[in-house]
């Protein structure tokens, strides 16, 4: 179901009549559905193949298949459709048994009220999927754009994680005489900057990431591969990798240090 559109159900009951009453009951409760019916292994087979359901009723009945049989169906799509099992009864013990099993409920036909309840619980959690998915989805496009603007950024820009690099941009690899993006990857922070700042350095991080203080700013001294130090004003900013939440470190070099400026230019 995509966002907007009508809940699909699929109903295993004897008799289309039969789905029609389940679905009404549905209705009759606010929720808008559509649904499919199937009476056998074939029907369901069928129904799952041209349409995938957001819910799936399962009723009982002499000639229905078995529940467990509806489900290792499911599975053998790799559908995880949630499944309410609908019975002549539902004592306590059986509908313990079968959320165990991995039903989503077992109700009794004498219960509509139960019926819509449960589908209502099982609606709101497919609604939410869906929000989460588009959460998600513009998430990573705004990690992608953001991705697009850093790789073309002039300023050296940096991402890690628990203090280890994760992605750096072509500048900061330059900056740094980094040859390829996975000589950077994995390597600690603390290897560019200068060994008597680094215990500056790791306070000044832990602070920021413990409080997410406002003071984003730190002025340090770095050090590149040939021994060289050079001063720079690093900034720290909240981002996400992959979804992972890492943070930005941009570093601008002093004007003092023309030929290191120079260099992450060209």
């Amino acid at each position: 179901m995509k966002d907007g559109e009508n809940l699909h159900v699929l109903i295993v009951e004897e008799s289309k009549n039969d789905a029609e009453s389940l679905a009404n009951v549905l209705r009759d409760a606010g929720h808008s559905v559509n649904f499919d019916h199937a009476a056998d292994s074939d029907g369901i087979e069928t129904a799952v193949q041209t349409r995938q359901p957001d819910v799936v009723l399962c009723g009982s009945g002499e000639s229905l298949p078995a529940p467990d049989a509806v489900q290792t169906l499911l599975a053998r799509h790799e559908l995880t459709a949630p499944m309410i099992v609908i019975a002549e009864k539902a004592p306590e013990e059986q509908v313990v048994a079968a959320r165990k099993s991995g039903f989503a409920n077992l109700i009794s036909y004498d219960q509509p009220e139960h019926l819509y309840l449960s589908f209502q619980k099982e609606a709101a959690c497919i609604r939410l999927q869906q929000q989460l998915k588009a959460s998600n989805d513009t998430l990573r496009d705004s990690e992608n754009r953001c991705h697009s603007l850093i790789e073309n950024s002039s300023d050296a820009v940096a991402y890690i994680h628990e203090g280890m690099h994760v992605y750096a941009n072509l500048p900061y690899m330059k900056l740094f005489s980094i040859e390829t993006a996975e000589d950077v990857e994995g390597t600690p922070i603390l290897d560019m900057i200068s060994s008597d700042q680094r215990n500056t350095f790791r306070d000044f991080l832990k602070s920021y990431q413990d409080s997410h203080a406002q003071e984003n700013t730190l002025e340090i001294n770095c050090i590149n591969p040939a021994g060289e130090i050079f001063h720079s004003s690093m900034e720290l900013a909240p981002a996400t990798m992959e979804g992972e939440p890492c943070t930005q470190i941009i570093i601008r070099v002093s004007a003092s240090n023309e030929a290191l400026e120079k260099k992450i230019k060209t």
